[in-house]
């Protein structure tokens, strides 16, 4: 399993691409150990009007959304050149929320690159019982990155 990191916003002067591109693979390391994923997740940094209009024609809101997924392919059925997946990122929806919750952006988008690849492999919060399991699985996902 790997990875890509399009970039198609600017970065802040406290967050490089080496540095980003190091914690995903460490989430990518991790995230193996607890769930089956082939191929390659491809993310990307978009600013919030990008993320709008992704999230309308995609999702029919027309509003900036933090983490989008798209699923392109089934975990167990790849080579692993194929794209299993893309998983967008708002940065100006990630910064925003980092300070709502007072920690740092780099951790507002492991958070938000955990919740994204636990869409990619099936886990929803559409009720409270499936919002459970997925917060259960992405704390036991931020417990072995030391988070």
């Amino acid at each position: 399993m790997s990875f890509s990191l399009n970039i198609d916003t600017k970065l802040p002067a406290d967050l490089s691409e080496i540095k980003l591109k190091s914690v995903l693979l460490n989430i990518i390391k991790n995230f193996k150990l607890v769930e089956e994923l082939t191929g390659v997740v491809e993310f990307s940094l978009v600013d919030s009007e990008t993320m709008r209009e992704l999230n309308r024609d995609f999702a029919d809101n027309d509003y900036a959304t933090d983490v989008l997924s798209f699923a392109y392919n089934e975990a167990g059925a790849l080579n692993p050149e194929e794209v299993f997946g893309e998983i967008v990122l708002d940065l100006g929806t990630a910064q925003m929320q980092a300070s709502e919750h007072g920690h740092s952006l780099l951790e507002e988008l492991v958070l938000l690159s955990i919740h994204g690849l636990l869409h990619l492999v099936g886990y929803d919060h559409q009720n409270s019982e499936d919002k459970q399991l997925m917060d259960t699985k992405a704390a036991e996902i931020l417990k072995m990155l030391d988070y």
